[in-house]
C-alpha cells in the first residue's frame, strides 16, 4: 500500500465518527499509527487536499475536516468500507507482485496489468454513486 493510501485510510478512520477534526488531531492519529508517514512535512496536507478537492470525500470549513454532509454519509461510509476492504484484499492477494530486475518479461507485463487493473478498480470504487430505485436515470 502506498503512503498516500495509508494516510487516507487513517484519515478516513478518524473522520468516520462524523465529527469535525482539526488538522492537528488528524496529524496526531497518523503519527500514532505510523510516524514514518509524516517524514515529509506537507504530505498530510497534500493528501487532505486531494481527498477534499479530487475525491470529494471530505469537507473543510473553519480549520476543521469532516466527512461529506448528511446526504452523503451513507454513500461515503459504504465507499470507504469497500475501498478499505479492497486495498486490504489487494495487499494480501497473490495478484500483487513486487517488481524486480529478476522477473521475466511475462511476469513484468502481468504485474503491470494487475497494477493498472487495481488503479481502475480503486477509481471505480471512489467514483461510484448510489442511485435511489425511484430516481430517474
Amino acid at each position: 500500500m502506498s503512503k498516500m493510501q495509508e494516510i487516507e485510510n487513517i484519515v478516513l478512520k478518524v473522520l468516520q465518527d462524523n465529527e469535525s477534526h482539526a488538522f492537528e488531531d488528524i496529524k496526531e492519529s497518523v503519527k500514532q499509527e505510523n510516524a514514518s508517514l509524516l517524514e515529509r512535512k506537507k504530505y498530510l496536507s497534500v493528501v487532505l487536499n486531494y481527498m477534499k478537492d479530487k475525491k470529494n470525500l471530505i469537507d473543510y470549513d473553519n480549520g476543521l475536516y469532516k466527512l461529506k454532509s448528511e446526504e452523503k454519509k451513507m454513500e461515503n461510509n459504504i465507499r470507504i468500507e469497500f475501498l478499505t476492504a479492497w486495498r486490504e484484499f489487494y495487499e494480501k492477494s497473490e495478484l500483487k507482485k513486487e517488481l524486480s530486475y529478476d522477473m521475466s518479461e511475462k511476469e513484468f507485463r502481468k504485474g503491470k496489468w494487475v497494477h493498472e487493473l487495481n488503479k481502475k478498480v480503486e477509481e471505480l470504487i471512489e467514483n461510484f454513486t448510489i442511485q435511489d430505485d425511484n430516481s430517474e436515470v
